[in-house]
């Protein structure tokens, strides 16, 4: 049987707060405003002192930010995204997680 995961969901720009989640909870942050410009999606997290806090772990605003890097030449590397030449088992890869 599959399991359906629900996410928390606005229109509004807010991003949320830890006493809007839950830990490993997700939350959409729409923004119809402005077309989605800003759209992003949040996890609840811990930190090492076991604080609640919020991440911001993607969306439409996150991925213009890495393609205008990758489009005016600044390439992914300034951003972290790029691994070291080999994987974690070993084996050497490209090294690039975008493409």
């Amino acid at each position: 049987m599959a399991t359906v995961i629900q996410i928390k969901r606005t229109t509004g720009v807010s991003s949320p707060t830890v006493s809007d989640l839950s830990e490993a909870e997700l939350a959409y942050v729409q923004d119809r405003s402005n077309d989605g410009a800003s759209s992003k999606l949040f996890i609840e997290s811990v930190d090492s002192s076991s604080n609640p806090v919020i991440h911001e772990i993607g969306g439409k605003y996150l991925i213009a930010v890495v393609k205008h890097a990758i489009n005016n030449g600044k390439g992914i590397t300034k951003l972290g995204l790029v691994r070291d030449s080999v994987g974690r088992d070993g084996k050497p890869h490209s090294g690039s997680m975008v493409n």
